[in-house]
């Protein structure tokens, strides 16, 4: 099967393009879905048509409509937006996962693509949110959706019910790790645990439990492999810090 090749922004580019952003006073404009710095991979694949591109421009558009934009959002219009985008980009913009580790294709996304999206998801312009680093507005929305979402084809079907409950806290805390989140099982399982802890534990302080939980895990993975772990294995050690950290909170005092 022949890849189908994003355009990227390589790191001149797209630090260029970032001061140009960053000394705007109003608001961000979208262009065009073409620019004069955006190259494709030389060799390796076909170059994705700029009607796809558009495409996917105008789909998320409209999602991001359908939750405020361009106008001011509150909180629950922004998880819902996101939950939404994630498995767009991760089901429908038919975006390979060998593309998609490129932090060019991301920052040619923010910076060109959806300048106007990105600074209406993030006001106050963090570089963090436009570079093509670990926090990009798209790339993070992809990877939710590559890791906890996406059917892999591993029997386990499709984990959108983990994903859409999970809060901005607990996604960073999976899916900003990347020692936690390199396989997609793993970060599916940490998801659907949490799930389940927070449905049978109304009232617990989820984002400190998570934090302890998370710290306790990646201890463990010092001394073994977690992705290694059967799944029957890797449930018990994910349910067992979960459970040990939901009885710290639960003590009196």
């Amino acid at each position: 099967m022949t890849v189908e090749l994003f355009p990227r922004l390589d790191g001149f580019a797209a630090d260029a393009l970032w001061n140009e952003v960053a000394r705007l006073c109003g608001p961000v404009e979208f262009e065009d879905v073409r620019h004069p710095s955006a190259t494709f991979t030389a060799t390796g694949g076909t170059r994705c048509n700029f009607d796809k591109l558009r495409r996917i421009r105008n789909d998320l558009v409209q999602l991001a409509r359908e939750h405020g934009f361009p106008d001011t959002r509150g909180d629950e219009e922004v998880r819902q937006f996101d939950f939404r985008a994630a498995r767009y980009l991760a089901e429908d913009a038919g975006i390979p996962a060998c593309e998609a580790c490129r932090k060019g294709v991301w920052a040619y996304f923010t910076l060109v693509l959806m300048p106007d999206l990105t600074d209406w998801r993030f006001p106050g312009r963090k570089r963090e949110r436009w570079a093509g680093g670990i926090r990009n507005t798209f790339g993070v929305l992809w990877r939710r959706g590559y890791l906890i979402g996406a059917d892999h084809n591993d029997g386990r079907g499709p984990g959108w019910n983990s994903l859409e409950p999970l809060t901005q806290d607990a996604l960073v805390q999976i899916i900003e790790r990347p020692d936690l989140s390199a396989s997609p099982r793993t970060a599916r399982t940490i998801a659907s645990v949490w799930k389940r802890i927070r449905q049978e534990n109304p009232g617990v302080p989820m984002e400190a439990l998570t934090r302890d939980a998370i710290r306790n895990l990646t201890a463990y993975r010092v001394t073994q492999d977690i992705d290694g772990l059967g799944d029957n294995e890797l449930l018990g050690r994910v349910s067992a810090v979960f459970n040990s950290a939901l009885r710290n909170f639960s003590r009196p005092g």
